[in-house]
């Protein structure tokens, strides 16, 4: 679990730090288009990233060390699938 957190983190801070450059860009009209693609095309990788990292976190927190915590890990996957399915309605189906 150690490796997933911090490959999650390393994709949230990346992916964060991109999109908020991307914002101040497309602010200033400083980079053309490109930082409008970055903010189109990268809002659902952050957010993949953000739900993982923070499910990889509360797992880390809450499970017992030296036990097996399947059900545990089967109910914050059904949750991190269910809000990232929430997301993808709102951002094809509203957007």
């Amino acid at each position: 679990m150690q490796v997933l957190r911090s490959i999650t983190g390393f994709w949230f801070y990346v992916l964060g730090f991109i999109l908020l450059a991307s914002y101040v860009s497309v602010r200033g009209e400083v980079l053309g288009v490109w930082p409008v693609y970055a903010l189109q095309y990268l809002d659902l990788p952050f957010i993949l990233s953000g739900l993982l990292y923070g499910a990889v976190n509360l797992y880390e927190s809450v499970h017992a060390p030296g036990k097996k915590g399947r059900v545990l890990l089967g109910v914050l996957s059904i949750g991190v699938a269910a809000m990232f399915l929430v997301v993808m309605v709102m951002n094809f189906w509203v957007g």
